[in-house]
């Protein structure tokens, strides 16, 4: 009898092309998972910075942060605080500025209309834009007495710098923006804002001889809305609406304010809530936001 063939060992075509198909599959599995986890972390890292953010420009107000570069003055005209660009911008004259004093910032979340909803396509819903406001020190002129209120005739009279324009950035990255602000009302509704506004609160208050009494030094928190939504990145208009006064409401609203953000790709949103507890503003994300 002739003895039967001998098969060698190996894989036919067939079952090669078989197992490199079931590896690729696999393979694309756990790059897409690896990448999704990737780009959650990233989405959840840029929202706690914002929040981070949020608490820093707030840390800032309390001690009376704020750019100096491009140099400017200060003066008071008509109870009014008037700001003037130096023509050395390299000379600082801070502790000249007698008549001016520091008030806070306002934070522009560059949200207007639908333009800074997914799928994102301008780079400025990527930037948060911080202004410093400055405020009249005096109130009572021939008293020379210090301002207990930001708002009101006797007020700070509160004027956004925009020129020179010292305004500072702040990148989300990944392509994190935020898509709405909000002041939350009392009824849970939400009302469209503009921005964030982050005051002194310029404790303490007259006494009978109009004496300034000593007081705690804290920020307040504002909503500044306008019928119209200020441009992003448009300096000029929302020193308009915080010179006006009419759109600042505050300080400390009830049910607080609620920023909305989301992922580049519209998969992900998480909001910042932020509010007053125990005298100091605060903020609480939440991940999957249904109102957002």
């Amino acid at each position: 009898m002739r003895p039967a063939p001998v098969r060698n060992a190996g894989y036919t075509i067939i079952e090669t092309m078989i197992f490199l198909v079931i590896s690729a599959v696999l393979l694309l599995s756990a790059i897409g998972l690896f990448s999704g986890r990737i780009q959650r972390t990233q989405f959840n890292q840029s929202v706690q910075a914002l929040a981070t953010k949020i608490s820093t420009v707030a840390n800032e107000v309390t001690t009376g942060t704020y750019p100096t570069t491009p140099a400017f003055d200060c003066s008071v005209s008509a109870g009014v605080p008037q700001v003037t660009p130096l023509a050395n911008s390299s000379t600082d004259l801070q502790g000249t500025r007698e008549d001016c004093i520091f008030v806070g910032k306002v934070m522009n979340f560059s949200v207007t209309g639908s333009n800074c909803t997914a799928p994102i396509n301008q780079s400025d819903c990527e930037n948060i834009e911080v202004y410093s406001v400055l405020g009249r020190r005096e109130s009572n002129q021939t008293k020379n007495l210090s301002v207990t209120s930001l708002t009101g005739s006797e007020g700070a009279r509160p004027r956004i710098v925009s020129t020179p324009n010292i305004t500072t950035s702040f990148n989300l990255g990944y392509g994190t923006h935020v898509t709405g602000v909000f002041l939350i009302e009392d009824n849970n509704s939400l009302t469209p804002i503009s921005g964030l506004g982050l005051f002194q609160t310029f404790g303490g208050s007259y006494d009978a001889t109009d004496n300034l009494t000593s007081g705690s030094q804290n920020v307040n928190f504002w909503a500044i809305k306008k019928s119209d939504p200020v441009n992003p990145t448009n300096i000029q208009q929302m020193a308009e609406a915080v010179e006006d006064e009419t759109p600042l409401i505050g300080p400390n609203p009830n049910k607080g304010v609620l920023l909305c953000l989301r992922d580049s790709g519209d998969n992900r949103r998480a909001s910042i809530t932020i509010f007053t507890a125990n005298g100091a503003t605060r903020s609480v994300v939440a991940v999957e936001d249904t109102r957002c």
